[in-house]
């Protein structure tokens, strides 16, 4: 019985510890997701953070605003999340208008 106890917990440990390394490169696998989104063609200045705000919350109606990432370079798309029916979604939004 202790054996068995043993065998079920180690296996459990495992399927914790795997999912554990997802996280770990999270960061990396959202950059290489984000990659068609970054180093976007621009033409004067980029659009304030409302104005984008705004565009995401038209983009799914009836969402709210739940963050609001900035971008790393003044090219990249901005990531606004929105929730939707208690779903988190993203929404990239070009800077310019």
């Amino acid at each position: 019985m202790a054996f068995l106890c043993r065998r079920i917990l180690s296996s459990l440990y495992r399927i914790v510890g795997h999912q554990r390394g997802a996280y770990l490169f999270t960061p990396q696998i959202n950059a290489w997701l984000d990659q068609p989104y970054d180093h976007l063609p621009l033409t004067g200045y980029p659009t304030t953070a409302q104005a984008q705000v705004q565009a995401a919350l038209r983009t799914i109606p009836g969402s709210t605003l739940s963050a609001y990432e900035l971008p790393k370079d003044q090219d990249d798309a901005t990531r606004i999340i929105v929730k939707y029916r208690g779903e988190r979604i993203r929404v990239y939004v070009h800077p310019k208008p």
